[in-house]
């Protein structure tokens, strides 16, 4: 799931792990689990679609604050991005600024105005964007810029890899079997043993 900055005192919904929980917060009977976007720690197994959706979940293992987003939002962005023509160098470029813009902690509509600026055909981006609760945006904008390495990879590859974006939803554990000193699943490039391995 997407990590966000912790949200301001009252300003969304947070899930807190109590003395000694360490989760699931959530079971159900479907087939999406969702996972923290930092240590992969299972914060809910088994939902449906939309069951839960709005909510800052504050991952027990390492405590980053998991936002949780329509997914069928995000299933619509991944497709129409996917339909765009675009040449690999323009996602490269467009996922750094995004990655930057991250860091410094720009506005929305800086964000917005660098999009338009870079790939402007990507008018899906911009609509995904747009929050619709509080800490929407940076959890938004880390899946983006997840999806966009994605992205760039399967572009410059050729072939569609084995992993899900950010482990936002996945029916398997994508890291059961990986080697050490194989490349990670997240999608960061380091060998596992340096990344998700530790």
């Amino acid at each position: 799931m997407p990590v966000i900055p912790r949200p301001v005192e009252g300003s969304a919904a947070v899930f807190v792990a109590g003395e000694g929980f360490s989760g699931p917060f959530f079971k159900g009977d479907g087939a999406i689990d969702l996972v923290c976007g930092r240590c992969l720690h299972r914060l809910a197994e088994a939902l449906h679609p939309g069951q839960i959706q709005n909510l800052v979940l504050q991952c027990p293992a390492c405590h980053g604050h998991n936002v949780v987003v329509s997914i069928h939002a995000l299933e619509n962005f991944v497709s129409q991005v996917q339909s765009v023509p675009a040449a690999p160098e323009k996602i490269t470029h467009l996922k750094v600024a995004l990655e930057n813009a991250r860091e410094k902690k720009s506005s929305t509509q800086e964000v917005m105005a660098l999009i338009e600026e870079i790939a402007p055909d990507f008018d899906t981006i911009k609509e995904l964007l747009v929050p619709k609760g509080p800490g929407d945006f940076y959890g938004l904008l880390g899946f983006v810029i997840g999806f966009l390495a994605w992205l760039q990879a399967r572009k410059q590859s050729k072939q569609p890899p084995s992993v899900v974006i950010n482990n936002y939803f996945s029916e398997r554990d994508p890291f059961r079997g990986v080697g050490p000193n194989e490349i990670c699943p997240c999608g960061s490039g380091k060998k596992y043993k340096r990344c998700h391995g530790k």
